[in-house]
């Protein structure tokens, strides 16, 4: 993906393989296809970081980037995504996810339970742009404050099963585990300041090392060939 200035618009630049004779039906002519799609944006994200996320950019970087526990389908359907199914229990107030296995980061660090955490936890703490989607978690409240040092409503079992504990049965929340905040990082996107200097996530792109060139103009994503979707 490649930010570039012109005049008035921005563009990704996507380096990702699709046949020359599909993309020549979707333009309606012959088309020479070189291996990069091009999409027109207003800005650059102002963040990589989904906890700090409330610009359109940011938002399209991130599902670029980044999977979450569920997603839309083109209907806006949810649909599985790093969880393969859920359920939901205590009439509405127990959210039960079972995660994919052997899905992987783009540096390789195995998806687990206790990721899925991390992340959701980040989205609570105190700083969080984007607290108030995720404040109908048990204990979200206090730990968003300052007034708790752990969070109640979320717990690993195992390497592949996340509970989430709502306040409140909240039907909502399912799109809100859809949306582009909600992406699972690697568990040192928690603790590590740097993180997103060079950010890991598990989506369809991965940030390029092309980008450590510090061409600041540029920000290039390329196919993740270990995408599990």
């Amino acid at each position: 993906m490649k930010f570039l200035n012109n005049s008035s618009a921005l563009f990704l630049v996507l380096a990702f393989v699709m046949p020359a004779d599909i993309l020549a039906a979707e333009m309606g002519k012959r088309a020479r296809w070189d291996g990069n799609y091009v999409k027109a944006l207003f800005s650059r994200p102002l963040t990589f970081d989904p906890a700090q996320m409330n610009d359109g950019a940011s938002l399209v970087f991130s599902n670029l980037v980044y999977d979450g526990l569920l997603s839309f389908s083109p209907d806006l359907e949810i649909q599985p995504a790093l969880a393969q199914s859920w359920r939901i229990k205590k009439e509405g107030k127990l959210l039960i996810f079972q995660l994919r296995e052997n899905t992987l980061f783009h540096d390789g660090e195995p998806i687990t339970a206790n990721a899925v955490v991390a992340s959701l936890r980040r989205l609570i703490k105190p700083g969080s742009k984007v607290f108030i989607y995720y404040d109908c978690i048990v204990g979200a409240k206090d730990y968003f404050q300052g007034k708790s040092s752990s969070l109640q409503g979320l717990r690993a079992k195992g390497n592949h099963v996340v509970e989430i504990d709502l306040e409140y049965p909240f039907p909502p929340f399912l799109s809100v585990l859809a949306g582009a905040t909600a992406k699972i990082l690697p568990e040192s996107a928690e603790i590590d300041p740097k993180f997103f200097d060079k950010p890991v996530g598990s989506g369809a792109f991965l940030y390029s090392p092309v980008n450590a060139s510090g061409n600041s103009r540029d920000i290039i994503l390329e196919a993740f060939k270990g995408h599990s979707r």
